[in-house]
């Protein structure tokens, strides 16, 4: 049995064209790899170009171990048509720091954003608020 704490959730909304993801609050190696397996398999699905919307509030900070991990799936999505991304962050600085430079790593930096509200996210993404 899985733990709760540690599973990402993966979304489609298909009107919208977004790849919505929520950071669990304890990431695992291998809940990680699931995650991987479900954006590779949902991207294939979704017409291109799409964007993203990832809430990392519940981690915080992305564990050093799953950052690589996490940059090289970024840039598989960009890759794959990935037109525009948008981060959900707390209010850490740290938090800030690291995903602008993830998003430097995954070569994203011009098309991403950092947000602290979803609705926030949701509206750099298409341009109307969140529903």
């Amino acid at each position: 049995m899985t733990d709760p704490t540690s599973e990402f959730v993966v979304r489609i909304h298909t009107r919208e064209n977004i790849l919505e993801v929520v950071y669990p609050q304890a990431p695992t190696r291998a809940s990680f790899e699931r995650y991987d397996r479900a954006v590779r398999d949902a991207v294939s699905r979704m017409p291109k170009p799409y964007r993203c919307l990832t809430d990392v509030r519940a981690v915080g900070l992305v564990p050093a171990e799953l950052q690589g991990a996490a940059q090289a799936l970024t840039q598989w999505a960009s890759a794959q048509g990935l037109e525009r991304l948008a981060r959900v962050i707390n209010s850490s600085t740290l938090a800030g720091m690291q995903a602008q430079r993830a998003f430097r790593s995954a070569g994203v930096q011009a098309s991403a954003g950092v947000f602290h509200s979803r609705e926030e996210a949701w509206e750099h993404l298409v341009g109307t608020p969140a529903r």
